[in-house]
């Protein structure tokens, strides 16, 4: 999210955090404990998310975005042939 200050950035970054945790835990995402979890007031989530399906379509795309550059734009031994590049990137998913 481009002209956020570092401090909203970490904000908007705890906030994710807390969400995907909530996610992850037991599948329920609500508002507040998310806000208490990164340290703000529930308004806050607003501000930078819009709505809780906001929200949860950032932890989505977030999600996308690390395993895009964990497992499909890396570049995983640059000098191996496709099939072992292949193989190597089945390992790590």
């Amino acid at each position: 999210m481009s002209g956020l200050t570092a401090k909203g950035a970490a904000t908007r970054a705890r906030l994710l955090a807390a969400a995907r945790d909530a996610i992850a835990g037991d599948g329920v995402l609500e508002v507040a404990p998310v806000s208490s979890a990164a340290g703000v007031a529930p308004s806050v989530l607003y501000r930078y998310f819009g709505s809780k399906d906001g929200l949860v379509e950032a932890v989505v795309h977030a999600f996308y975005d690390e395993y895009d550059a964990e497992l499909l734009a890396a570049d995983l031994a640059p000098d191996a042939t496709w099939d072992a590049r292949e193989a190597l990137r089945l390992r790590r998913e």
